[in-house]
């Protein structure tokens, strides 16, 4: 308490970057909670932030919130299903790979070709991805490797 650098929010340590953006930084790997609501006013969850919280079975992202950088969910194997905050425009490299019980996936309509990469990857269980339809084209690099897709759900209006 008192440091204007730093805060904490349930266990979770939350941040500044050089732009004054709030950012989360690191989510506690064994924390018991199975749900975790990011703090109002996030712009970024930071590298690795997630990594490896295998208990954690939901998470709640807010409008705030548009960037997702590299690793940050890596190994969240709890979490099933992953709405991406609407905003949510910044991908970074896997930052959603290894998510081993992910079955469903709905992508944020801020996303393109320039602000994502290959932010999927060893996701065997995915079945299914909802784009909405703003959403008008997807990096080349989206990497789908072992994911078991049925479907995806683009938007009607969606030209991909």
């Amino acid at each position: 308490e008192g440091n204007p650098s730093y805060f904490s929010h349930e266990g979770v340590l939350y941040g500044y970057d050089a732009e004054g953006n709030q950012k989360l930084i690191a989510y506690p790997k064994a924390k018991e909670a199975e749900n975790y609501k990011i703090v109002d006013g996030t712009k970024i969850i930071g590298v690795e932030a997630f990594n490896s919280a295998r208990k954690l079975k939901g998470i709640e992202m807010p409008d705030s919130l548009e960037t997702i950088e590299n690793y940050a969910f890596y190994y969240c194997d709890g979490i099933t299903e992953m709405v991406l905050g609407k905003n949510v425009a910044n991908l970074g490299y896997h930052s959603l790979a290894e998510m081993n019980n992910l079955t469903t996936l709905t992508l944020s309509e801020k996303m393109n070709a320039e602000t994502t990469n290959s932010f999927l990857d060893w996701n065997d269980k995915l079945t299914t991805i909802y784009v909405p339809a703003e959403v008008t084209s997807l990096s080349e690099d989206v990497y789908f490797h072992e994911a078991a897709l049925n479907s995806s759900d683009p938007s009607e209006n969606n030209s991909r």
